[in-house]
């Protein structure tokens, strides 16, 4: 695995189509190359659900040419508009998520689209890009929206206390850099409780200014690398939920750093995360 390269899950669906376009534009800014992956899994018949012995059904010689040409023709395209990023296309027969992660391990970056087949009001993230987000050892982009030409929309950077959150601001200073656009940085605070009779009052203000003064401590190395960034540090009074969820409404990506505080391997979301990629609006990048 190269860890110069960027692999993009691939389906020929609109959401895959907008994360081929952020991936070729990633892999071009890094000077990577670029993968595509399609997942084969298994086709339209499989005994019983696994409940009773049996041999799988895979797709035919006909589906499989299907899946192939799709793939050629999205890879074909994709040379003519990045010619100087080396393109490579690729089918697994592993389901989609154990595919894209094996492909994304030790690679700069998986992108997937987040179309949802579900019609439950406010789910924006379809299974297969929630399970690799949460199982994936890389870093992923979430893509929601179709590259656009021009955008001045911002990017905005969730900061916070965990173990990946230098990487997070790196890649949101990075981002923004390249994109040309201001970078927010959205710190989420919650506001101390009314303190119990007897003990000394809270002074919110005061509170407010500590997280104002930690979060700008955060960026200094990185306003000093990058000085051609604009950047505002809002430390807002709130639930992280809410927070960052309102954020993803004025930006063009949000960035935020892989955070959980389970102790299981195979599941490295923290809640905070998990409910922003299922209820904001914008591109999101989850950092490791």
């Amino acid at each position: 695995m190269s860890a110069n390269k960027v692999v993009v899950g691939y389906d020929g669906t609109p959401g895959a189509e907008y994360a081929l376009s952020w991936a070729l534009r990633e892999a071009r800014r890094l000077d990577a190359s670029l993968e595509l992956v399609y997942a084969l899994s298994r086709a339209a018949y499989v005994p019983a659900a696994f409940m009773v012995p049996g041999t799988a059904i895979w797709a035919d010689h006909t589906a499989m040419q299907a899946v192939q040409d799709m793939l050629a023709e999205a890879a074909d395209k994709a040379r003519v508009d990045y010619p100087d990023v080396p393109i490579t296309a690729m089918t697994d027969r592993k389901s989609a998520v154990p595919a894209l992660r094996d492909h994304a391990a030790g690679t700069a970056l998986l992108a997937v689209g987040s179309h949802s087949h579900r019609a439950i009001a406010g789910l924006l993230l379809g299974s297969v890009a929630e399970a690799v987000t949460g199982h994936s050892l890389s870093s992923v982009v979430v893509v929601r929206e179709p590259v656009l030409p021009i955008d001045d929309r911002p990017v905005v950077l969730g900061l916070d206390e965990s173990s990946h959150a230098d990487a997070a601001i790196r890649f949101a200073f990075e981002q923004a850099d390249a994109l040309r656009v201001p970078l927010r940085a959205v710190h989420a605070w919650m506001p101390p409780s009314d303190p119990w009779i007897g003990s000394p009052s809270v002074d919110r203000e005061e509170v407010a200014v500590g997280e104002l003064n930690w979060a700008s401590r955060l960026l200094d190395g990185w306003r000093t690398k990058v000085p051609s960034v604009a950047v505002t540090v809002e430390p807002v009074a709130g639930h992280p939920y809410q927070v960052l969820t309102e954020s993803t409404l004025d930006a063009q990506l949000v960035v935020v750093g892989a955070r959980s505080r389970g102790g299981f391997h195979s599941f490295r979301l923290g809640s905070v995360t998990r409910h922003l990629l299922h209820h904001g609006s914008s591109t999101i990048a989850v950092i490791r």
